[in-house]
């Protein structure tokens, strides 16, 4: 995979702004991965973000030697101790053979083990063998909303998310077996335990990876869970001319590519204006596509992290604009805040960059 810098990216930046991945190259989403390690939970969010990069380190080493680690979602109970945990990324990915991934970070209320106060959202990326992928034109997100059954306990509710998935999933002539991820968001994140158990029954877990998010509340009002899932076509043989994969990292409403040392970009103060900060996240994509030889046009996959849901119908005026067309695939998510104080949005995406794009 190749590393996509836009000029004037700073330095220091603790993520890579994007990968292009190589032709036939597999994506595997590893799910959330958690820092407990021998059966416990160290209380140093140091630690914490060691034992989590070593759990990684012992996933994708079962994957092979080519599998890296492409991208991640970063969860904290509490975004101000990044500081710390940054440091322990730069030292665990200062090499070549391990480059540092493209990286969107959240503030969430609760992770999934218990004492835990970070943990990670893993896609990993396994080079081309000669087998079959997947095309990012066959990737497809359905999601699945309560419904009526919102308030009428978990088990309903989950009945319902799961029956709107499996109608989205007609309609585009997919199934269950095309589920490879099944993002779980829960505005009580006591309640994974048990929604584990009932979805383990009707997904299979050597198929589709269950990811539990803790979010401020989900979509529809009374309601405790909602799913989103990721559906990928059937496999098929890789063809030279097909588009590569690009793995795009999270940006918030910072500016992003205006050089000097990462550490200046918290110095900014965000816009107030929620359509002006969803500008600055775009430009930041602007940069990144340019870069890799991309356009709007080839983004297949977005996902949206807002502290206040309502303002998504102000958000996708804004994106329209930009794209051209309806938002793709997006998914909605509310957080409680960002690590700058006063950004209100943070996107992240995933697209495809043409045969013969200059990344």
């Amino acid at each position: 995979m190749k590393a996509i810098r836009p000029p004037r990216t700073p330095r220091g930046l603790a993520f890579t702004p994007g990968y292009a991945l190589n032709p036939g190259a597999r994506i595997i989403p590893l799910g959330v991965v958690t820092p407990e390690r021998d059966g416990a939970v160290n209380p140093s969010i140091a630690q914490q973000t060691a034992d989590c990069l070593a759990n990684v380190d012992d996933m994708l080493a079962r994957l092979g030697n080519s599998a890296r680690a492409v991208k991640m979602t970063l969860c904290m109970t509490d975004v101000r101790e990044v500081w710390d945990s940054n440091a322990v990324f730069d030292k665990h990915y200062a090499s070549d053979e391990r480059p540092n991934p493209a990286k969107t970070l959240l503030e969430v209320s609760a992770c999934s083990v218990p004492g835990a106060r970070f943990e990670v959202d893993v896609w990993a990326v396994v080079e081309p063998d000669g087998g079959s992928v997947t095309r990012a034109g066959d990737v497809r997100v359905a999601h699945g909303q309560a419904g009526e059954a919102a308030g009428a306990g978990l088990e309903a509710e989950l009945e319902s998310c799961v029956n709107a998935i499996d109608q989205a999933l007609a309609a585009s002539r997919d199934d269950r077996a095309q589920v490879a991820r099944l993002a779980v968001h829960l505005a009580d994140m006591s309640d994974w335990s048990l929604c584990r158990q009932i979805l383990e029954r009707q997904f299979d877990p050597a198929q589709t990876v269950l990811v539990p998010l803790a979010v401020t509340k989900v979509g529809q009002v009374g309601a405790r869970v909602e799913l989103s899932a990721w559906t990928e076509g059937p496999a098929q043989p890789a063809n030279a001319g097909d588009p590569t994969i690009l793995a795009i990292s999270g940006s918030a409403a910072i500016p992003m590519y205006i050089g000097g040392e990462a550490s200046d970009l918290y110095k900014y103060r965000p816009v107030a204006d929620i359509r002006d900060q969803v500008e600055v996240c775009l430009n930041n994509y602007a940069n990144i596509l340019q870069t890799a030889g991309s356009s709007w046009d080839d983004i297949f996959e977005t996902t949206w992290h807002l502290t206040d849901r309502r303002e998504w119908d102000a958000v996708a005026e804004v994106v329209e604009k930009w794209f051209g067309r309806p938002v793709p695939n997006p998914t909605v998510i509310e957080v409680p805040k960002f690590v700058l104080p006063g950004v209100r949005v943070e996107i992240d995406m995933w697209g495809t960059i043409p045969a013969g794009g200059t990344a």
